[in-house]
């Protein structure tokens, strides 16, 4: 990614081929083949990846999960959104062609 790329809170993105996931014991694990490492998500970060996983945008994901966090909508979509950045730095998700 290179530093003008983000994710905007309504794009859909996609899990490249080399990502896996899958749920552990209630843990997300995310395993990326191409650099070999691996990664663990909270609930919150397991609710955005299974959503965006299904073809959901941040933004929607936060509509989904808000009533049941204690945080505003508009922070809750910043904060996926920048979730979804970091997740696109790493080469997690990949934006639209």
């Amino acid at each position: 990614m290179n530093d003008t790329q983000r994710v905007n809170p309504d794009t859909r993105v996609f899990i490249p081929a080399h990502v896996h996931a899958r749920e552990f014991e209630g843990e997300m694990v995310i395993v990326d083949l191409e650099q070999g490492q691996y990664y663990a998500l909270d609930d919150v970060g397991t609710r955005l990846w299974n959503g965006m996983s299904a073809g959901k945008t941040a933004a929607e994901v936060a509509i989904d999960i808000e009533p049941h966090y204690d945080v505003a909508l508009a922070t809750l979509i910043a904060d996926l959104s920048a979730l979804c950045d970091e997740w696109l730095a790493r080469g997690l998700v990949q934006l639209p062609a």
